[in-house]
């Protein structure tokens, strides 16, 4: 006797969990696409940026603040990305996105030049509106202390 033409005939147990292991791979991918600051960046080679703020991105992986800033040596107007921590981490230090203004002056000092050449900066803590608002913590912060990486907190961005 052959089934009804709509017959579904049940799931086998082998569909079910590759169901569920494509689904816990497909989740886990982002953890595979976090970066290592001190891998992307050199903590050698260092800058100070004084600059107007001419764009905000709010937005996973990170806030990134687009600022034109006057080179002191040549006069010449340069185009920084100020690489911040993810919305997330901002807010856990109470930056959030009405904290900065487009057109305001924003100083980030002794931070490192990326390895590439680019102007992306990391940012950890910047001051803003006069005063030193600090985004997230630096790799100095974090170090390798035990009591901080064995927290179930993101050590970048523990307060």
């Amino acid at each position: 006797m052959r089934p009804p033409v709509n017959y579904n005939p049940p799931m086998k147990p082998t569909h079910s969990l590759t169901a569920v292991v494509l689904l816990f791979l497909a989740a886990s991918l982002p953890l595979l696409a976090h970066h290592s600051v001190t891998a992307e960046f050199d903590f050698n080679t260092r800058v100070d940026i004084t600059g107007t703020i001419v764009q905000i991105m709010w937005g996973a992986p990170h806030v990134l603040v687009l600022v034109d800033a006057k080179d002191p040596k040549s006069e010449e107007t340069k185009h920084w990305k100020l690489q911040m921590a993810s919305p997330v981490c901002m807010q856990q230090h109470g930056v959030g996105q009405k904290t900065m203004v487009v057109g305001s002056t924003v100083t980030v000092r002794d931070t490192p030049r990326a390895k590439n050449g680019s102007m992306t900066v990391p940012v950890f803590t910047m001051i803003y509106d006069n005063k030193s608002i600090r985004v997230s913590r630096s790799p100095s912060d974090t170090g390798q202390s035990s009591n901080v990486l064995n927290q179930n907190v993101d050590p970048w961005c523990a307060p």
